[in-house]
């Protein structure tokens, strides 16, 4: 099956899940999408900066997030998805201890700004 008629079933499938209290055309009824920030020239390529506030967001997907794979603190996955580079990242990650965590969070949001 062709990936648009995988996208087609699937937009079907969540209107005909549209309830008559929550019509099709509530704002709620939105597909989002997330991924690991993996193939960093991609991330790149997709990153862009608001001309309003000048802060830089990922726009490969909705939510971007820092996994297993790339949760190196010092490590370039972190780096583009640091607060100072792109607004707004997740981390999905099982340190191996209370201190990784710790360094992770210090690189990824160093000046501990609350999520808007």
């Amino acid at each position: 099956m062709r990936a648009r008629d995988r996208l087609s079933e699937t937009l079907e499938l969540h209107a005909a899940c549209a309830s008559p209290r929550r019509p099709r055309a509530d704002p709620r009824d939105r597909v989002l999408h997330s991924h690991e920030a993996l193939l960093l020239p991609f991330e790149q390529a997709l990153t862009r900066v608001d001309s309003l506030t000048g802060r830089y967001y990922g726009c490969s997907a909705h939510f971007l997030w820092i996994g297993d794979r790339t949760r190196q603190p010092d490590g370039a996955h972190v780096e583009s998805c640091a607060v100072s580079r792109i607004d707004r990242p997740e981390m999905r990650a099982r340190p191996a201890s209370p201190d990784d965590l710790l360094r992770l969070i210090d690189r990824l949001n160093p000046g501990n700004i609350a999520a808007a």
